[in-house]
């Protein structure tokens, strides 16, 4: 096969009768060579799962340099474009737009996604979230004191309705007393929020500011989520940037635009309507003004 015709020439380390190739300087060929036996047979449509690819590159960016990353997004596209049965759905916590943002600030003008759909997982549903509460209650054998469909709506209310959270809240109701009522949903939901160890990993929305964003735009985004936090309704444009400009001398106009766009495409913030923003999950507001005062 191709691939291994491939390693066979490269160069590398002997241990034993064992040669490992280097591989770090050919990746190129490897992947290329991959791709070439997996179609030689194959007519099938493939479908190429890469998760956290974002967080990768960021990891290729900072060890080998922006050129490196920019390399590997630009031969995942050209792969998509000489295979027209291969697919590939790329996954992360971060979106790959804050990848390719910072790469082109380095020069790079390809848009190596232009051939992809963006697709945006939501929250469920509140009758599946609901269900999804009510089944974990059930499945952990947790004591429900009251209506048990009432318990697992506040559930899932309270997280959101998202999987991970409704799975979280429930996993310490087992833990810390076995069993719950209604009443006590909100006080399960605060004592996770309030959590030092933060089990359900909510700071993650915080540092992640400071990895992906630049200096000035992380700054501005602490600031102005602090300030939508802090109010129990949504605020508009030149409120935001009034406040902001008591804060900080940064705040100006266009680049809290900036900030605003991929604090939306990142998920932290949501626009109405009428044009105001506010946070896109409550759990994550509260947890923000709670952590953040």
């Amino acid at each position: 096969m191709m691939l291994w015709g491939v390693i066979g020439t490269l160069g590398g380390t002997e241990i034993g009768h064992i040669k490992l190739p280097e591989v770090r300087p050919h990746w190129k060929s490897i992947l290329s060579a991959l791709f070439h036996d997996i179609f030689a047979e194959e007519t099938r449509q493939v479908i190429f799962f890469w998760d956290e690819l974002p967080l990768f590159l960021y990891s290729v960016k900072s060890a080998a340099g922006e050129q490196s990353a920019m390399e590997l997004l630009d031969a995942l596209r050209a792969l998509r474009q000489k295979y027209s049965n291969l697919r590939m759905v790329f996954t992360g916590s971060v979106g790959i737009h804050q990848v390719i943002g910072s790469l082109r600030k380095h020069g790079y003008a390809n848009d190596p996604t232009n051939d992809m759909a963006t697709v945006e997982v939501p929250p469920l549903a509140p009758n599946d979230g609901i269900r999804l509460a009510l089944l974990l209650l059930q499945g952990e054998r947790i004591k429900v004191l009251d209506d048990s469909e009432a318990v697992a709506k506040a559930i899932s209310e309270a997280a959101g309705h998202i999987p991970y959270y409704i799975h979280y809240m429930v996993s310490r109701i087992r833990n810390s007393r076995g069993e719950i009522q209604s009443e006590g949903v909100q006080k399960c939901l605060h004592e996770l929020i309030a959590d030092p160890n933060d089990p359900a990993h909510f700071f993650y929305y915080q540092s992640r500011l400071t990895t992906y964003y630049g200096a000035a735009e992380a700054g501005l985004a602490l600031h102005a989520l602090d300030i939508l936090a802090s109010h129990g309704e949504p605020v508009a444009f030149p409120k935001l940037l009034n406040l902001l400009r008591h804060k900080t001398a940064a705040a100006e106009e266009e680049l809290l635009r900036q900030v605003l766009g991929v604090l939306l495409k990142d998920h932290y913030l949501i626009r109405n309507e009428d044009g105001t923003y506010t946070f896109r999950y409550s759990i994550v507001q509260r947890w923000w003004a709670y952590t953040r005062g």
